[in-house]
């Protein structure tokens, strides 16, 4: 009987014991300290303005954009590379030629690579189409690979990087720096001769008609 109430005094003042280490652990002092603090980043932006000056400048960055590329505003003749007087003005026809002006500038913080590519041009289904070459203008001379159908970027043109605020002018008065030059060569061939002439009915029947080039240029961050 002595041991079974020594043994519930010893428990009683055991758990008295957890409880008062509790209700003081509490009140014990310790240090402590926080703060709170931000680091400031800013974005680089993205931007890309081509045709800048112009009444078609755009900036590609932004989704969705079209933009009008002066391809075929210059029309030349073959033989002299002179404004072709024997074509009205604002059409092409075998035996013209021309190059475009187009500065494409990058306003991004970031470099960028920039390709273009030229495919075309190309008249609505069923219309025939006309047979234009086009060249990068590096060199043009015996041996100059002139590309018909048109030009991949990358291949036919070159990747060109631009740095931050650097931009790239394709340039039709300046024939050996980052010029495109097209062109529609004046009778091939008897069969090309014959295809030709009936591209030239088809356009007096459906004089609304619209050929249509189709230019792509892309930028992409440089990791």
């Amino acid at each position: 009987m002595k041991k079974n109430s020594f043994l519930r005094l010893a428990g009683l003042m055991l758990v008295m014991a957890m409880i008062t280490t509790i209700a003081l652990g509490g009140t014990l002092a310790k240090y402590r300290a926080e703060a709170v603090g931000q680091a400031a980043a800013k974005i680089a932006k993205f931007s890309v303005i081509v045709g800048e000056g112009t009444d078609h400048e755009v900036d590609i960055a932004i989704p969705d954009q079209t933009i009008s590329i002066p391809l075929f505003e210059t029309v030349l003749d073959t033989v002299d590379s002179q404004p072709d007087a024997h074509v009205s003005d604002g059409y092409i026809a075998p035996g013209t030629r021309g190059a475009f002006d187009l500065d494409i500038v990058n306003r991004s913080d970031v470099a960028l690579d920039i390709t273009v590519s030229i495919l075309g041009p190309t008249g609505p289904d069923g219309a025939p189409n006309p047979y234009i070459e086009f060249l990068y203008k590096e060199f043009d001379g015996p041996g100059a690979l002139w590309s018909p159908g048109g030009l991949a970027g990358g291949s036919g043109m070159p990747k060109i990087t631009l740095l931050p605020g650097e931009s790239i002018s394709y340039n039709s008065n300046n024939i050996f720096d980052n010029t495109v030059l097209w062109r529609w060569q004046f009778e091939r061939s008897v069969d090309a001769n014959v295809a030709e002439s009936a591209l030239g009915v088809y356009a007096a029947a459906n004089p609304e008609t619209v050929w249509n080039a189709t230019v792509t240029i892309t930028a992409t961050q440089v990791d």
